[in-house]
């Protein structure tokens, strides 16, 4: 049979170190995932083997932080393989500015980074926190609350992050977009929406696509195919017969949109 064994290499194509494991994964952010048999492990760029292959699941979590599965469950480790919550949960989540969401059953809860403390509120649904607010369920009620736990908007509708601090509201199979109080962006409700991205989120009319600016106006109508999120101040888009790839074009829709938000 074939040995396979697997190594690192710079941008030069030179060997720098082999994998401590059998398989190992892509570099992000400094650490990848290696895998020995069943058990998987950390290793940093050094080739040093941060956290040995002892866990059925390692997930790096962001700031030196990791979720770790033994056995069933999910806990928390730091960099140096300390536990800093134990197996508790079915899932943990990635960190989120000062917090982290966790799944335990059927229900979520938030822990804070800082000092690890567990929320006491658990909620049959839970987004993670955008901009200091996250859409959460109790109760058959959807609200947002704030880093504190308190409520800054209850409603019966489902809500889901819109993007740039806006969130999106669905009643009905319909959407729009709210802000952090519960305030619609405008009155308008559509099939579909992106969430905004540089001030632009795409909307959809019947079998078409638009885009929608923050002020709730249309600043292109609903006759495009498809649609992709802006990107650095350019759209990507489809129509019938026509690619949306064309610079000349893609520069006369953003004049549109600059002149539909004078």
């Amino acid at each position: 049979g074939f040995d396979k064994k697997y190594f690192y290499i710079n941008k030069k194509g030179e060997k720098q170190f082999d994998c401590p494991g059998e398989v190992c994964q892509s570099f992000n952010q400094g650490i990848a995932i290696f895998t020995e048999g069943a058990s998987k492990g950390i290793v940093d760029t050094s080739g040093k083997v941060v956290i040995e292959a002892k866990y059925d699941d390692v997930i790096p979590l962001g700031n030196q932080l990791f979720t770790a599965k033994y056995g069933d469950l999910y806990g928390m480790i730091n960099e140096k393989d300390e536990w800093l919550l134990k197996p508790q949960y079915d899932k943990i989540y990635a960190v989120k500015n000062k917090f982290i969401r966790a799944k335990k059953g059927n229900l979520f809860s938030f822990i804070e980074v800082a000092n690890f403390k567990i929320s006491s509120e658990y909620y049959d649904y839970a987004t993670d926190y955008v901009t200091g607010i996250a859409a959460v369920k109790k109760a058959e009620k959807y609200m947002l609350i704030d880093e504190n736990g308190r409520q800054k908007f209850t409603g019966k509708n489902h809500i889901k992050p819109g993007g740039e601090g806006y969130w999106i509201e669905e009643e009905g199979g319909k959407f729009r977009f709210i802000n952090a109080d519960g305030k619609p962006l405008s009155d308008q409700w559509y099939e579909a929406l992106y969430q905004f991205e540089e001030g632009l989120a795409g909307y959809q009319k019947g079998e078409y696509w638009g885009y929608i600016n923050d002020s709730g106006v249309e600043v292109i109508p609903a006759e495009l195919h498809i649609i992709w999120s802006c990107k650095e101040g350019k759209i990507r888009f489809k129509a019938v017969g026509f690619s949306g790839n064309d610079d000349a074009l893609v520069d006369e829709l953003s004049t549109m949109i600059e002149l539909a938000s004078k």
